[in-house]
């Protein structure tokens, strides 16, 4: 754990530079919008003002001809200049959409350790138990490539499992809470593919955080409507790394461990964000 305190503490330290990074991008993004506006209404000018040349050109007769050729010529680029600008106003949007994901991405990965906080990480590798909160180690920043990479592997393994692996989950976390059996209504076997779905589709989205917060955003709003609390987070965690613990056996190492505990805590800290 003490690995686990002291990376804590330099994320902590270096997490507002990113935040400060994204909100530096947001006010870049709106520069270029505002740029983007400019342009525009110079387009719009100059076509106005090519159009105004083409009518006198006409009315000037064969005196006006080449004059009213210059003038189709400068509509012409007016028109491509207004294009420009458009292309550049959806690209604006894009990026400004991005900021959006990303700022929130920052806000549900990075948390404070306080004396009332509650935070999810392994205490025991070797053992398969865990603690939660009891050393006030958080995982203060998004997973890394290498983490991603070992939980998708890892949950490709498991998997393969399939319905029994979720039994297994639901067992471990019962035995944590009893009370949780009655926020699952229904046919357990159902629940379990549903579980598995879920899980695979938040696996792979891993390669794409931006598009994949909003969607864990959602989910959680989904599972306060049905009474899932926020502490509750923290038992599902203890019986998700029990069950990858008996399931993956000797794959499951203190890395693979700690990928799915980083992955875990991102995941958990947006739901519980975005239900509040």
């Amino acid at each position: 754990m003490a690995a686990s305190a002291f990376a804590t503490s330099s994320r902590s330290t270096a997490a507002p530079t990113g935040a400060g990074a994204v909100d530096e991008l947001t006010k870049e993004i709106s520069t270029i919008g505002k740029f983007a506006e400019q342009i525009q209404s110079i387009a719009f000018q100059t076509n106005m003002l090519a159009l105004n040349a083409t009518i006198e050109a006409a009315r000037a007769g064969e005196a006006g001809r080449g004059f009213n050729v210059v003038a189709q010529e400068v509509k012409e680029l007016a028109g491509q200049t207004r294009n420009a600008a458009d292309e550049i106003t959806r690209t604006v949007k894009r990026l400004q959409e991005v900021a959006a994901q990303l700022s929130a991405l920052q806000t549900a990965a990075v948390t404070t350790a306080t004396p009332s906080s509650r935070s999810f990480m392994p205490d025991n590798h070797a053992g398969g138990t865990y603690t939660i909160g009891g050393h006030g180690a958080v995982v203060a920043a998004p997973p890394t490539a290498q983490q991603i990479r070992m939980v998708q592997e890892s949950f490709a393994k498991v998997a393969k499992l399939g319905s029994a692996v979720a039994a297994l989950f639901y067992q471990k976390l019962f035995d944590l809470d009893p009370s949780l059996q009655a926020l699952f209504q229904g046919d357990m076997e159902t629940q379990g593919r549903k579980l598995l779905d879920m899980i695979a589709t938040a696996v792979r989205g891993l390669n794409n955080l931006p598009k994949l917060v909003p969607a864990v955003q959602k989910l959680g709003q989904r599972h306060a409507g049905y009474g899932v609390q926020p502490g509750h987070y923290d038992i599902v965690g203890d019986a998700l790394l029990a069950t990858l613990h008996d399931g993956l056996g000797p794959d499951f190492t203190p890395d693979v461990e700690l990928a799915w505990a980083s992955v875990y805590n991102l995941l958990a800290r947006t739901m519980i964000e975005a239900s509040s």
